[in-house]
Formats: C-alpha cells, sequence, structure tokens
C-alpha cells in the first residue's frame, strides 16, 4: 500500500520526498503572495510556500489535477477513466469545503467546462500546475523532464494564458510536478508572476487503498498552517480521495482547525 505519493508515467500523480519538503527548495515563507488579477501580474519574491500561518487555525486542502500527453492519450483511447472525480469536487462544493485546485494545461484544455465551474465557486483557487506536468529535475520519481529556461518558462505561462482565457484571471499560485524544483526553478516562475507551494503534510491520496489509515496519519499529523496534496483526477492513480476527504474534514474540525483557500491563508 502506498500512503505517500508516488508517480505513474501515465497519469502523472504527483511524488515528494518522504520529508515532505524537497532538498533544493531555498527558502520556506507564508507571506501573502500578488493577488489574482485581470491583468498579467509582475513578478514576485521567489521563494516557497510550505505552510500558512501557525497562529490561525486554518489548514490547506489541495488538489492537483494531472494530466500527462500519455495520460490524455489512454483518456482518448477508453484505457483510462476520464480524470475528473466528480464526486469528490460535488462533495467538496456541496459541503462548502473551500480547496485550492492546481490544474495542468492539458487538463484545463481538456476539460475547460470544469475549469470554469472550479473558478466559479467562491470556495475553490484554482492554480497552476505547469503545462503537461513533466518534472523540472533530471531525478523526479521517473517523470520526464523538461530543460531550459525558455521551455521551463512556457510550461508556467501557457498553463497561466489559458486560465486567463477560461476563467478571467491569471493564478497567482504554482505547484512544481513531483514537487521537484532547484532555486532557478522558483526564479522562473516568481519572475511569471506565481508563488511556488509545496506542502508539510507528507501522507497523500495517491495509490491509497486504506482511506481510514490515510486519514488517520493526515489528522494526527495536521496543524495551524497545514497544506495537504491530494488528487482530482480519480482512478487509477487516486481512487480513494473522496473517501479519505469525507473522514479528514470532520476530524480537522474536530481539532478546531477550518479549511481555507491558499489565497485565503496566505492574503
Amino acid at each position: 500500500m502506498v500512503v505517500g505519493l508516488a508517480v505513474v508515467m501515465g497519469v502523472g500523480a504527483c511524488s515528494a520526498s518522504t520529508s515532505g519538503q524537497p532538498s533544493s527548495s531555498p527558502t520556506e515563507s507564508s507571506q501573502s503572495a500578488s493577488v489574482s488579477a485581470d491583468v498579467r501580474p509582475g513578478p514576485v519574491p521567489a521563494r516557497v510556500v510550505r505552510h500558512g500561518p501557525r497562529d490561525r487555525n486554518e489548514v490547506a486542502l489541495t488538489f492537483d489535477a494531472d494530466m500527462t500527453a500519455s495520460a490524455l492519450e489512454q483518456v482518448r483511447n477508453d484505457k483510462i477513466p476520464r480524470q475528473v472525480n466528480v464526486p469528490l469536487l460535488n462533495y467538496l462544493r456541496e459541503t462548502k469545503t473551500a480547496s485550492t485546485v492546481f490544474v495542468t494545461g492539458l487538463w484545463a484544455k481538456e476539460y475547460p467546462g470544469e475549469v470554469k465551474k472550479l473558478a466559479a465557486d467562491p470556495t475553490v483557487t484554482v492554480a497552476n500546475h505547469s503545462w503537461d506536468h513533466l518534472a523540472w529535475t533530471n531525478d523526479c520519481y521517473g517523470l520526464p523532464a523538461v530543460s531550459g529556461e525558455k521551455a521551463k518558462t512556457a510550461q508556467v505561462r501557457k498553463t497561466s494564458d489559458l486560465l486567463h482565457e477560461l476563467t478571467g484571471k491569471y493564478p497567482q499560485f504554482f505547484r512544481f510536478p513531483g514537487l521537484c524544483h532547484n532555486p532557478k526553478d522558483v526564479e522562473i516562475v516568481s519572475n511569471q508572476g506565481e508563488t511556488v507551494v509545496d506542502w508539510d503534510v507528507n501522507v497523500s491520496d495517491a495509490f491509497a487503498t486504506n482511506p481510514d489509515l490515510v486519514s488517520a496519519s493526515l489528522a494526527k499529523q495536521a496543524q495551524p498552517g497545514s497544506i495537504f496534496v491530494f488528487h482530482a483526477n480519480g482512478a487509477p492513480n487516486a481512487p480513494e480521495t473522496l473517501a479519505i476527504i469525507k473522514k479528514l474534514v470532520p476530524a480537522l474540525k474536530a481539532k478546531g482547525l477550518k479549511p481555507v483557500t491558499l489565497d485565503q491563508m496566505l492574503g
């Protein structure tokens, strides 16, 4: 059973180190990011946010909507299901559980209606997860990598342009595929006006088979400012996300912790 994050080449579930903090991350900060707007934002400080303020009883439930080129081909050939966990998104919406959804450009291009629905929900923040989930380093859990500043900039900008087209706003947060990055990568993202967000809770839903075990571990680790990483794809890589969230949300509330969006937590 896998309760941490892992990678499958086809769908590309995110990965992270067992510590939850990639060794190449240059900084840790909970300062506010620039506010999303209808005009492209200017550069922001080059930093990595791993958690929010520890003096407020807020946590952030974040969901990565992964899509690789190979996964898209499998979806269109009916080899894997549509990569939208509709029951999960409906549950979050119906219970008004705040969330932040990091979408890849390919996911947004394939499911524009879902992106618009997310953006129209006041309890959701839509963020950037690169264009096609290519790794930014050469040692990122087997993911094929993108190289060169120009190509990496395009991974950020192409998705942000599409999200602006679909939602009317540019995203203010970015998450690296696999959470793999180095200081120069963070600088590239910050120059596009987006703040890098990692996590501080090192268990997730990827490939989980025991929702009780995963949710209990997450609830135990949770503290004010915690940032959780889940997936919005559903099967085959994250089939138990809804079951985990249904158990985790009440457990968080029992600890006095309130889920909020990243812009609420950091802004």
